[in-house]
């Protein structure tokens, strides 16, 4: 991939929760022509990572595409098993 990264969005320690959550971000007007595209979760501060299962593009509601495994974002090593 190339090009340049463009930031959607931020979340908040407070929005976290043990739980899981769902956080949603428009990018209405950012993805500007078909292809490829890398999503990118930065941890930066709080006193724990994100343990993420998936991420999704919706369309009008629709989900056009979506990659479903697990990572992590965060301080920290974990171990992580992909397949």
């Amino acid at each position: 991939m190339s090009g340049a990264y463009l930031r959607i969005g931020e979340w908040e320690p407070k929005q976290m929760s043990t739980k899981g959550c769902e956080l949603r971000y428009d990018v209405t007007g950012k993805l500007t022509k078909p292809g490829a595209i890398s999503v990118e979760l930065n941890y930066e501060r709080g006193a724990h990572g994100l343990d993420i299962q998936r991420v999704a593009l919706l369309c009008d509601g629709a989900e056009v595409a979506a990659d479903q495994h697990g990572g992590w974002a965060g301080g920290g090593s974990h171990a992580m098993c992909t397949s």
